[in-house]
């Protein structure tokens, strides 16, 4: 048999998985990460992000009393560090060998799981920039021996066959409760998981448990969630070393609690609070079940846009697009977009000038430092491809974007 060549992999992989097939792959259904404006330069061990919240204070229609009062505008700065996120992806030896050394024969198996692994880092980042550092996907609402029902249905699209889970109690989310679960089958249609052993043999589980994959626990990039807190806590707490609590909105976002009210009612006044703080938003993101209520309230009156996601470069990729939903708000006019990965009963209205998904390299990239895409495993008879990402969202003018609670 011939020697595998690993070089050749290597380019071989390099090749298919230009950086326009990655962005390709890696926007596909997930909007908000799409449109996110972006940077690949993160260099250093923390970012500096400045933000304004106060304006000088020498002002009064008392020249006196102006001057006496002088005093410099309030700056705050978030320091911003990276965290990482993991896909690896094996072929194992028995393909390699079966293919007499023909790289032709056993490259498209590598390409598949590559591609697989892409695809799973990138769905991990499309729902990590809606939630906060705690990385958690859903809730248990209820079990019975080894199925877990969600607390709510819509979340079950953060959930794959194999996923490795353990539970995390949401008074204390510094540690997991002992124990883990491997998911064995997803039931979609009714927000249904089943497990490989009871959920009762999770010491101390209870039923709106927090669930995490393993391995994300207070791991994972602070997503909209973690920058605008929500609305039950009414303040913001420490975010990146500021204290959001001086000025709750300016530092924390705007908390907007839409219960009672109609969508399209809801939608219109979130746009007034966010007007009179300031705010253009010009983006917002709900899930496919808010959509299709909203594209229902609304009937023939609906007006349709559409948007497109953007590369890192920050040029428009025109062959990536959303079916968007036009509302005219007070100060802007705001695109509403469908995505699968946002939280049920809640919306996000951005303005998307103020947001960065910053990394170093791309999100998602294969790590080869060394030119080394393919390596042999040392402990299996196969070999390894690993994507990865380091980075982090963050936001220069929290107070310009709004959380919309009880949707």
């Amino acid at each position: 048999m011939a020697a595998v060549d690993l070089s050749a992999a290597a380019n071989y992989l390099k090749n298919r998985f230009s950086p326009k097939k990655i962005e390709n792959l890696s926007y596909d259904g997930s909007p908000l990460f799409a449109m996110l404006p972006k940077k690949t330069d993160f260099g250093s061990i923390d970012l500096k992000v400045p933000v304004s919240y106060a304006d000088l204070r020498g002002r009064s229609c008392n020249f006196a009393v102006a001057q006496a009062n002088k005093e410099g505008s309030s700056t705050e700065k978030f320091s911003i560090t990276t965290k990482k996120d993991y896909a690896l992806f094996s072929v194992d030896g028995q393909t390699v060998k079966q293919s007499r050394g023909d790289l032709n024969a056993w490259l498209p198996a590598l390409e598949k799981e590559a591609e697989s692994a892409a695809r799973a880092l990138a769905r991990s980042t499309s729902w990590a920039v809606y939630r906060d550092s705690v990385g958690s996907i859903a809730t248990i609402g209820s079990n019975s021996t080894t199925n877990a029902t969600l607390g709510n249905r819509a979340d079950i699209q953060n959930f794959e066959v194999g996923q490795t889970i353990q539970l995390v109690d949401p008074a204390s989310t510094t540690s997991a409760r002992a124990g883990k679960l491997k998911v064995t089958a997803v039931y979609r249609d009714n927000g249904v998981v089943t497990c490989n052993a009871a959920i009762t043999t999770i010491t101390g589980d209870a039923d709106d448990d927090l669930i995490v994959p393993e391995g994300d626990l207070n791991n994972r990039i602070t997503g909209l969630a973690g920058w605008i807190a929500d609305v039950a806590s009414n303040t913001s707490s420490s975010i990146f070393g500021v204290n959001a609590q001086v000025d709750d909105v300016r530092l924390g976002g705007i908390k907007f609690d839409a219960s009672g009210m109609n969508i399209l009612e809801a939608i219109i006044d979130a746009s007034a609070r966010a007007g009179e703080n300031g705010a253009r938003p010009n983006k917002m993101f709900i899930n496919f079940d808010k959509w299709r209520e909203l594209c229902n309230f609304l009937g023939s009156t609906v007006v349709r846009t559409q948007g497109t996601a953007y590369a890192p470069s920050g040029q428009p990729k025109a062959d990536v697009g959303y079916e968007g939903i036009k509302i005219h708000g007070p100060s802007s006019v705001i695109e509403i977009y469908a995505d699968r990965h946002c939280q049920p009963n809640k919306g996000w209205m951005l303005q998307m000038d103020t947001w960065c998904l910053h990394s170093t390299g791309g999100v998602p990239m294969l790590l080869e430092e060394d030119g080394q895409s393919i390596l042999r495993e040392a402990t299996d008879d196969a070999y390894e491809g690993r994507w990865g990402a380091y980075y982090q969202m963050y936001c220069n003018a929290p107070g310009y974007n709004v959380r919309l609670e009880n949707l």
